[in-house]
Formats: structure tokens, C-alpha cells, sequence
């Protein structure tokens, strides 16, 4: 699995060889994405913070036993390397059969959150020895010849002998420890992860490091157990020693909510011995963060010792049209508190996502690339851990880094924790808006003293659509019941009179959504500018791609590069930023550069785009459309007022081919292609050397394993089959 780490002393990863040739490069820099943003930086000076996950190996020490409960299946939990492996014995009578004769599945009687099952994750175990792990069907009801086992979500699927039923066993599965990156170590408990250390219970982890005057170590503890609480379940006991004394101790009782924030004042050290301690049933414990720093850090308007770098925090809707808005054209009424702090703020009205649908926008944010650089471009790619992203450079810089997402493509599967020190993903079972905001406000509370970078990501108003602030899907399930097709099915072309017949139906309970998120908006950005973050901070509002609602035929969001698909809103608020509002084209593509900007630290050389807080003319940008072989590459771009589909193929470029071309003065709907006029086969002539230089990898996509779990998931909000671009 991709999931790179924060660090704040290594330097951030480089791509391992250069993106195209430096004269190329250097025409287009200047020509179309030259940035200005400070090309030196000045360390600043001030106090001094100490990552105890920072160069840290695993010294786990074995003390006792987890104290099992009385109900539900006992765990044995077995050392193995680099984590443990968690047996349970199977009851033979739990075993039913399914549809197809010799197939049997068992409840999944531990669950470990997301999984890839392989042979070094997951065993199953009979009186003669171990089952074979075989691939799973496509669809349960397909027979398997070939006799072992399988993993589905839910269940442990297996094939035995003709006439035979499933005789005792045990099953495994193995949670790893954490694991290194980029010289710091991480471990993960269901959706939260980041910097820290694993603990199991009856085991013990120890660092030695030096201890500065007048300081608190602070980090957070959380706790998985491996088998349901019983009511004689022994509660779970954290417990802190420095050389060998105990100093702080925390107790969670079973069934209680397993989070919580700590701060421990530590006595003043040259050499100290730190050791945590975690005792109780069994399960998997972590401390996240735990990080040595200044007791007295003031408030985020105002530090005791002066001016510090600003916060940055992004706000990301995801599938939120620009048309929500007033600014972009919409009705005044969908979302007043939006519209309000749009009024304040740098607004730009003529912004684009780099493509149609989430996975490639969001690595144009973080890796300052359009997606066929990036390569996270379909379902099975995710962008390389060489390349540096927006966290990383922050987080090298002194920030604490954060995000808060909705999961799904924006998970650490796909490597969106890259340079995060704390992420939290929610998986769509668990979606909440208002549970999103608090995390977002907890993560702040945990002020150590460091400027912040926050990621706050939100599928609120993307399928499946809900009503209101308790996010009801009965409405959704209604119009889909009329339909009888659901959205993996939307894209056929005999469903497309059906749809648009319904589309004002969907449109309605989207905009519903818009509504319910721009109520729950008001009162979180009321707190965050309370808290006085943007004394000397930014927030961005943002999106990675529209939705469409059959205005060309098509439903929701990917394919053809539509205006409703791409066109999003851009939105700057914070110190110094005048509030108005701009023409000049602006790009997701943009976002790692101006927060490179308005930081005052140096981009590196591979992000593209420029400042927004310098845009002051403009350019043309560029949105990627499907990879599908059936299709072919195809992008958009879009210059003043003219706009440009055409494939992504310079040689037909060159020869003034494109596919559709609108005046979007004229036509801003795009229903009336231009036909006749001489400008869309020189505007294909005039950016064939750019697509031939964005057609350059900067380096090779990483591919992604996609457990069963993340498959269900994703095909939960309608991503589906093995090339869906949704």
C-alpha cells in the first residue's frame, strides 16, 4: 500500500528523474505557468518541537498477556514480524452452506479494518495443515473448482472436497506494527493514522531522547479491540514511565469512545527514558503524534515569541458545481452563508479542475501536476510517493499537518496521508458532515504551538444524495427505485432519455444537500476565524470536479469535459487578501504554488501552475478527460473566452484537429459548437507543444492493490468496473 508519511527533517521526496527537457520546460514555464513565489528561504528562529516518531525503530517489549473477557471468541495473539498475527478458533457449526454445493462461509470474526488478503495478511488453518488462498470470484454465485479459501468483506469463503462439510480450524490475520516513511514511523487504527507508534496490550514501547526546559509532551491515544466488550472486558489502561517511573497513566473502560487528546508536563532532561505502556483486552492501541514542545504557545493569533508562518486550511466539497454559487451564476438563495464569505474574500470566477472526476483533481492539488504527469489518471493508479506534495514541503518547514476526508479515493490507499502527521478517514457507511467538522475542530484544539496546514475533505454532495443535517437517503432511494437502475448504469446510452426525464428530480435533492452543507458551514467557519487562525492564515473553498444533471445527456461526473463538470469554484480568504473578484483563469493545478506563496517557502521544481495571489493576466488552462481504450485520452482547454475539446494527441494537434470547439461569450452552455471559424485549429496548433509536454510522466504511477472492502466501498457511490473514471 501507498501511504507515505509526514517529516519535518528529511527533505521531501524528489521524482527520480527530470519531467522533460529543460528547454521545454522553460518555454512553458514562461510562457504559461511561470510562477513567482520567493525562490530563497529564510529559517526562522524560535522554539524547538521534538517528533518522538521521527527516526524511530520499533523496541516493542513483551510483558504479559491481554486480558481476554468472557464473551465472543478468544484471540491468541501471536508475535510475528514486524506486527502480530491474530488467531481465533472457528466454531464447525457456524459454518453455512451457500448457493453453490461444497461452498460454506463463516462470519468474519475479527475485523481489522481495510485489508489486502494475501498470504501474508490472512491463513486459514484445518487438522491437515494449512488451505490454499485463492482469488475470489467476480460474483459468489460462480463456481470455483479449485479447493481453499477466500475473503469477501464479511465473510471467510470456503471450498472444500465433494460432500464434505468444513471440519475445526483457525483463522489469522495479521496487523502490522506500522511501518517507516520519508524517516518517520506510522501505524493506523481503522481510519485515523499518522505519525506514532503501535502498542499491543501487555506490551511496551520505549524511546530515549533529550527533554528541553518547560516542556509538555502532547499526543493522542486511541484503542481497536479485537473481539466485541463482554461485561467482565477488563478496561484499557495507558500508562506513561519516564526512567522507569510512572508519570501519567489513562484508562478507557470497554465500549467507550477510544480517542482522546493528552498533554504531560515532562521533567527537564539531557537523556530520558520514555515508556509507554498500554494493558488490557486484546486489540491494537497507538499513540499519535507524540511530539516534545514549548509548555506556553499562546493562541494561534498570538505566539509568545512573534511572528510564525501562517495556517493554511483547505476546505474541499467535493462534486460541488461553481453554479452553487451566486458569484458563478447561481440563485442567491441555494447558499447565503457561502455567498457571504465569498463577499469577503478572492474570488475566482473563471476557475477549472484539472479533470471530470476526484482521484486525478485531488493529486493536481497535492502534487501541483495535471494528471497525465501525476499518473493517478484510473481506479488502479494512485501518483508516485516521489512525487512531493503540498504536506510534505509544509510539514518539512515546521507545520503540523492534518486532514479530514470522507475516504473513497481520498484515503491512504490511494496515498492522500502523504506528509499528513495525523489523517482521518471516514468510510461512506460512517459519512457525517457534522462529525467531519469536528475532527477538524479537535485537530486544531491540539494547538502545540506550530502553524497548522488542515485538509478538510467532504463527499456531502456527492452521491448518494441526502436530505438535511441527519443526511436521510430516503429520498435518493426513492428516485432510484423509480429509475430501477442504479448509477453504475447511468452512462448507457439507452438509460439516457430515462435520466433526463428524472435529472430535475436529482437536481433538486443535490441542491438540498448544497443547502443542508451550507447551514452546517456558517457556524464551523465562524469557529475557525474565533479561534483566530486567520490573524495570520488562509482558507481556500474549493472543489475537484461538477456534476452534470443530463444538460449534454449524461448524469453525474466523469467523460466528456462539460463546463458543469469542470468548471468549480476557486475561493482565497484570509490576512491581506482583498476581497474582490477575478476574471483571470484559474486551475486546481495552481493550489501547490500559491500555498507555497503565501508561506514564503520555495516550490519545488516539479509543481507547475502560478500564485493565484499574483494572477494577474491570463492563460489558457487545461482540464483531462477518460483514459478508457474505447475512448482515448482527450483534455479541454479553455482560453479568455474560447474553449477547445480535442484529443490528447500533439500530431493531431498539430494538424488543427480538435473535436468541438464553443465561444463560451456567446454559447457558456455549450449547445452550440462553432463551426466555420479559423480559431479552433489554431488554438489546437498553438498548445500541441504544451500537451506534448504534459503527455511526460514525471515519474512512473505507483499501481494499487484495492481490497474487497475499498471495492465495496467505491462501488457504494457509484465507482464501478475496472476503468470507471467517476
Amino acid at each position: 500500500m501507498h501511504s507515505p508519511s509526514a517529516a519535518t527533517s528529511p527533505p521531501p521526496r524528489r521524482p527520480s528523474h527530470p519531467p522533460a527537457s529543460p528547454g521545454l520546460l522553460a518555454l512553458m514555464c514562461l510562457a504559461l505557468f511561470a510562477s513567482t513565489s520567493a525562490c530563497s528561504r529564510v529559517e526562522r528562529t524560535g522554539p524547538r518541537w521534538i517528533h518522538l516518531a521521527q527516526g524511530h525503530t520499533p523496541q516493542l517489549t513483551r510483558r504479559a498477556e491481554p486480558q481476554n473477557g468472557g464473551g465472543g471468541a478468544k484471540v491468541r495473539m501471536v508475535e510475528g514480524d514486524g506486527g502480530v498475527w491474530l488467531e481465533v478458533e472457528l466454531d464447525p457449526d457456524a459454518w453455512h452452506r451457500e448457493m453453490l454445493d461444497d461452498q460454506w462461509a463463516y462470519a468474519r470474526p475479527l475485523d481489522t479494518g481495510f485489508a489486502n488478503f494475501t498470504d501474508e495478511t490472512v491463513r486459514l488453518s484445518g487438522p491437515d495443515g494449512p488451505y490454499a488462498l485463492i482469488e475470489p470470484p467476480r460474483k459468489l454465485e460462480t463456481k470455483i473448482e479449485r479447493l481453499g479459501f477466500f475473503m469477501t468483506p464479511n465473510a471467510i469463503h470456503l471450498r472444500v472436497a465433494p460432500g464434505a462439510t468444513p471440519p475445526p480450524a483457525v483463522f489469522a490475520t495479521f496487523v502490522a506494527s506500522g511501518h517507516a516513511e520519508a524517516g518517520a514511523w506510522r501505524t493506523a487504527i481503522g481510519g485515523e493514522s499518522g505519525e506514532g507508534f503501535s502498542v499491543w496490550p501487555g506490551w511496551s514501547e520505549h524511546v530515549e531522547t533529550q527533554v528541553p526546559p518547560a516542556t509538555l509532551l502532547r499526543f493522542r491515544t486511541a484503542f481497536a479491540p479485537f473481539e466485541p466488550a463482554a461485561a467482565d472486558t477488563a478496561p484499557t489502561r495507558f500508562t506513561l514511565l519516564v526512567d522507569d517511573d510512572e508519570l501519567w497513566s489513562f484508562e478507557v473502560a470497554a465500549g467507550e469512545k477510544p480517542g482522546a487528546d493528552h498533554e504531560v508536563a515532562l521533567p527537564a532532561a539531557a537523556r530520558a527514558r520514555l515508556e509507554f505502556r498500554v494493558d488490557g483486552p486484546p486489540g491494537i492501541a497507538a499513540f499519535f503524534g507524540p511530539v516534545l514542545g514549548p509548555r506556553e504557545v499562546g493562541t494561534y493569533a498570538a505566539r509568545p515569541w512573534g511572528a510564525a508562518r501562517p495556517n493554511i486550511v483547505i476546505f474541499l466539497i467535493d462534486t460541488f458545481r461553481a453554479d452553487n454559487l451566486a458569484a458563478y451564476g447561481g440563485a442567491p438563495d441555494v447558499a447565503p452563508a457561502l455567498n457571504r464569505f465569498e463577499r469577503e474574500s478572492l474570488c475566482f470566477t473563471e476557475s477549472y479542475a484539472t479533470a471530470s472526476w476526484t482521484l486525478p483533481s485531488h493529486a493536481s492539488m497535492m502534487c501541483g501536476a495535471l494528471p497525465p504527469q501525476h499518473g493517478a489518471t484510473n481506479k488502479g493508479l494512485l501518483f508516485s510517493g516521489d512525487l512531493t506534495t503540498i504536506a510534505e514541503v509544509l510539514a518539512e518547514h515546521g507545520y503540523r499537518t492534518g486532514a479530514v476526508t470522507d475516504s473513497g479515493f481520498i484515503g491512504r490507499t490511494y496515498g492522500f496521508d502523504q506528509g499528513m502527521e495525523w489523517f482521518d478517514e471516514t468510510d461512506v457507511s460512517r459519512w457525517d458532515l457534522t462529525r467531519t467538522f469536528e475532527q477538524s475542530l479537535d485537530f486544531l484544539a491540539r494547538d502545540d504551538g506550530r502553524p497548522v496546514f488542515l485538509y478538510v475533505h467532504t463527499y456531502r454532495t456527492h452521491v448518494p444524495y441526502r436530505q438535511g443535517e441527519d443526511e436521510d437517503l430516503e429520498r435518493w432511494k426513492e428516485l432510484v427505485g423509480e429509475l430501477a437502475i442504479g448509477p453504475n448504469q447511468w452512462d448507457k446510452e439507452e438509460n439516457k432519455k430515462l435520466l433526463a426525464r428524472h435529472a430535475p428530480a436529482f437536481r433538486e435533492l443535490y441542491l438540498d444537500g448544497v443547502r443542508s452543507l451550507d447551514r452546517e458551514f456558517d457556524p464551523w467557519f465562524e469557529a475557525l476565524k474565533a479561534s483566530g487562525l486567520f490573524e495570520q492564515g488562509y482558507f481556500f473553498l474549493t472543489s475537484d470536479h461538477g456534476e452534470a444533471f443530463c444538460e449534454h445527456g449524461e448524469m453525474l461526473h466523469g467523460g466528456i469535459l462539460w463546463e458543469e463538470k469542470i468548471r468549480v469554484p476557486i475561493v482565497l480568504y484570509g490576512s491581506g487578501i482583498e476581497a474582490r473578484r477575478s476574471a483571470h483563469e484559474a486551475s486546481l493545478v495552481d493550489f501547490a504554488r500559491t500555498v507555497a506563496d503565501l508561506t514564503g517557502i520555495e516550490s519545488p521544481s516539479t509543481w507547475y501552475g502560478r500564485s493565484l495571489r499574483k494572477l494577474d493576466t491570463g492563460r489558457p488552462v487545461f482540464a483531462y478527460g477518460s483514459e478508457k481504450a474505447s475512448v482515448g485520452r482527450h483534455f479541454a482547454v479553455r482560453e479568455g473566452t474560447r474553449k477547445l475539446h480535442a484529443p490528447a494527441d500533439p500530431t493531431l494537434l498539430e494538424g488543427g484537429e480538435y473535436e468541438r470547439a464553443f465561444d463560451l461569450a456567446q454559447d457558456p452552455g455549450e449547445h452550440d459548437p462553432v463551426a466555420g471559424d479559423e480559431w479552433p485549429s489554431a488554438l489546437a496548433r498553438e498548445v500541441a507543444p504544451l500537451i506534448r509536454i504534459f503527455g511526460q510522466s514525471l515519474v512512473s504511477a505507483d499501481g494499487v492493490s484495492i481490497s474487497p472492502e475499498m471495492e465495496a466501498a467505491l462501488k457504494d457511490i457509484g465507482y464501478a468496473g475496472e476503468d470507471d473514471e467517476e
